[in-house]
């Protein structure tokens, strides 16, 4: 296996001190290209690969009792990020989101009532990585669903509710079902 060794005449600091005058400071998002420059609906080649190694050592590294709250906070942030209108009905509101999953590659969604709480199935969802059987599989999935889960709870309570969400259902080649609210 090929090894990279550190170049020891190689300095970040006195490269990035050269370049900033003395002051190293983050680069702003205004003098970055545009994210959406090279996007196009279904191209987005590396963010899964990224998803999948960042859940899989996030759950490796805390547990799924500890990644569980992390990544359901990241959908929640992420809701935040991108929020919705205000639909005055459930089929303008799964609208929305689907545009907004749409943009991400990330699948669709189709909202019913059920009394007590709103049923979600989120259809073509990124299948993660590998296989369907493995354990591997079966974390990033795991992952991805808190990650979703979050998501919808963020953009369901930006919409006036206050409820919990549960994954009810979480297997590789079929809609993710969730429910919001007291099921």
């Amino acid at each position: 296996m090929n090894q990279r060794v550190p170049d020891p005449s190689f300095d970040i600091t006195g490269l990035l001190h050269a370049r900033s005058g003395g002051k190293v400071e983050a680069p702003s998002v205004a003098d970055s290209p545009s994210t959406t420059a090279a996007w196009r609906p279904g191209h987005m080649p590396h963010w899964p690969k990224i998803l999948d190694v960042v859940i899989d050592e996030l759950i490796q590294a805390a547990g799924e009792a500890e990644a569980q709250p992390f990544l359901l906070h990241v959908g929640q942030r992420l809701a935040d990020e991108l929020p919705l209108g205000r639909p005055q009905t459930l089929t303008a509101l799964e609208s929305e989101i689907d545009q907004q999953l749409g943009e991400l590659g990330w699948g669709t969604c189709s909202i019913r009532d059920a009394g007590r709480h709103l049923v979600i199935e989120h259809a073509d969802h990124p299948l993660m990585g590998a296989g369907a059987e493995s354990e591997v599989a079966r974390l990033r999935l795991l992952g991805l669903s808190w990650v979703l889960g979050g998501l919808y709870k963020g953009w369901l309570d930006a919409q006036g509710g206050h409820a919990e969400i549960v994954c009810e259902r979480c297997q590789s080649h079929r809609p993710l079902v969730f429910h919001y609210g007291n099921a």
